[in-house]
């Protein structure tokens, strides 16, 4: 179909053109035609094409450095309340410090 459809813009352009008696303008207009479809509409339909696959191993690696930030957080907290849960002086203000770390 798309052949057909391309073959038939290229006839509309040729009757376009017709008042030219030597038929150049309408051999550079299809060799235009053919430039543009083959260096800016047929990559950016590979692209569309292909963006699932380009665009999977991107989200994964911002899924998991999201993951990954989350942990270490949680291990920073943790380790920061056992340091403070260590010292009897500290252990009132390390309780609090949880519950606001925590909500």
């Amino acid at each position: 179909y798309f052949k057909d459809q391309v073959g038939m813009w290229a006839w509309s352009l040729c009757d376009f053109v017709a008042w030219d008696p030597t038929g150049l303008l309408a051999f550079f207009l299809i060799i235009g035609l053919c430039m543009i479809f083959t260096s800016v509409l047929g990559p950016a339909g590979h692209y569309l094409l292909l963006s699932p696959v380009l665009l999977y191993p991107r989200v994964k690696s911002l899924i998991t450095a999201a993951a990954a930030t989350e942990q270490s957080q949680k291990t920073m907290r943790c380790c920061f309340l056992i340091f403070l849960g260590s010292s009897p002086v500290l252990l009132g203000p390390a309780l609090s410090l949880a519950i606001i770390l925590r909500g």
